[in-house]
């Protein structure tokens, strides 16, 4: 399957999850296994060999597999905005220019996901990279912190906001500020570059 075939796999997903619920769709549900995410990112690899992310046409019906990836690389963002770029061009074998990580925001603004980063200070502020970072949810630094909160909760989830108290409940209030802060930012450190 080539690239535009990945796009469509993924969009029709897209449209299911749409069509049977109101919860928005995550690039992080597209069922891939491994053999073909691998797969995946060589054809991303050779495609951004031969286009620039700036080509918006050419992108345009093939750029589902690349946004699956850069949220991908999403749950290992840390503090540092600088990480996450090179990160993503480690799994790309490509370095991105300004002009395509620009263009790599526009793909995911443009590719119907309703699922928008938050407004909030650093979300603004990181705006580039704030699109793959709300797809992944959840860094992963998170996980095992919040499965574990999960397995000593004592009520039944079906309610997302009386979890989310129960949550901030268990926090203490410096574990509910280093939630609230990004994994232990400093209020004012603004040394994260986009």
């Amino acid at each position: 399957m080539d690239l535009s075939g990945w796009h469509a796999r993924i969009n029709e997903a897209m449209h299911a999850a749409r069509a049977t619920r109101s919860v928005p769709f995550s690039l992080i549900e597209a069922d891939f296994t491994d053999e073909e995410r691998a797969d995946l990112r060589a054809q991303l690899r050779e495609a951004l060999v031969a286009r620039s992310l700036t080509d918006e046409v050419w992108w345009r019906s093939r750029a589902l597999p690349l946004l699956l990836l850069a949220t991908e690389v999403g749950y290992d963002f840390g503090e540092r905005q600088a990480v996450y770029w090179r990160r993503l061009e480690e799994e790309v074998c490509h370095e991105l220019s300004e002009a395509e990580r620009s263009a790599l925001s526009r793909r995911f603004r443009g590719a119907g996901l309703k699922r928008e980063p938050p407004d909030v200070p650093w979300a603004r502020q990181a705006k580039r990279i704030a699109w793959p970072i709300s797809q992944a949810i959840a860094p992963r630094w998170l996980h095992a912190p919040l499965l574990e909160l999960l397995g000593r909760c004592p009520v039944v989830i079906d309610d997302s906001r009386a979890y989310l108290a129960w949550v901030l409940a268990e926090l203490g209030e410096r574990d509910r500020l280093q939630l609230l802060l990004h994994r232990g930012a400093r209020p004012g450190d603004t040394r994260q570059e986009d």
